[in-house]
């Protein structure tokens, strides 16, 4: 074989080489990549469920919050009954009978 041939061949095996090379480090580097896609995906999913127990804590608290606020309209409902007749029996004892000299 001719030096120009065992330089040509040398040539063609380093090119080989080379894109064998590149071939591993793009695949290496797809490997990576969904690597990292995988543990942003399990970031992303353990942050959403975080962020849904929150939300059912607060849902929790709104529901409290609600029965509270129907309890005090309860109340303040009574409240207001025993105001009123207080009111009406106080003015019904504020009246002064009639007496003959009135009329």
């Amino acid at each position: 074989m001719s030096k120009s041939a065992w330089i040509s061949a040398g040539k063609v095996s380093a090119a080989i080489a080379a894109v064998a090379l590149l071939l591993g480090a793009v695949f290496q580097g797809q490997a990576q990549q969904r690597s990292d896609m995988a543990d942003v995906r399990a970031e992303l999913r353990s942050g959403f469920a975080e962020v849904n127990g929150r939300f059912a804590e607060v849902n929790v608290r709104l529901e409290n919050i609600s029965g509270d606020l129907v309890s005090l309209r309860e109340r303040a409902a009574r409240i207001e009954g025993q105001l009123a007749l207080r009111a009406d029996a106080g003015a019904q004892a504020n009246m002064a009978p009639e007496t003959e000299e009135d009329g």
